[in-house]
């Protein structure tokens, strides 16, 4: 299915960027802030797989509790769920950094911001590649209407009130 491929491209996508975000702002907050800017950066790109996780997990969970049924309420349930799972690990994580003594804030902010840029292109390259019409039955309606059906108007005759016959 096409639906759990894009999201599992975004999941990979997303981890992918997470850890570049994690290594390149390592070297940079080594470089910048010492060991507190590689810690920040690690931790940033830590935050940054979990929410990217969250994200596409949550979907793929929900697609595969509906069995590909996006229509129903449990979906919304478990999307739902996952927006508010992550809004308080946010919370958490934040509370919990705020006094560390080992973040360096600018580092962290800066990883955390590119990750979730850079996750957000990833998610459109996943998309994108996957090559889905955003028209739920549009093939199976255009080739309804290019072929006659039996009974149309187009291949039999129809007969009016009147009790005559025309084409």
């Amino acid at each position: 299915m096409n639906d759990t491929l894009a999201f599992r491209r975004a999941l990979w996508f997303g981890l992918a960027v997470a850890g570049a975000v994690a290594l390149i702002g390592a070297v940079v907050g080594g470089v910048v802030a010492g060991t507190d800017g590689v810690i920040s950066a690690v931790i940033g790109g830590l935050i940054a797989a979990f929410f990217t996780s969250m994200s596409a997990g949550t979907v793929l969970l929900g697609i595969r509790l509906t069995r590909h049924d996006p229509a129903s309420p449990l979906f919304y349930a478990v999307i739902l769920g996952g927006w508010i799972a992550k809004f308080a690990v946010f919370v958490l994580a934040m509370v919990l950094l705020r006094d560390a003594p080992f973040v360096q804030p600018t580092v962290l902010l800066i990883c955390v911001l590119a990750a979730v840029v850079l996750s957000v292109g990833a998610d459109v390259v996943a998309v994108l590649g996957t090559k889905e019409t955003y028209v739920a039955g549009l093939k199976q309606a255009q080739a309804a209407k290019a072929a006659p059906t039996p009974g149309s108007a187009s291949t039999e005759a129809r007969t009016t009130d009147d009790g005559g016959q025309h084409p």
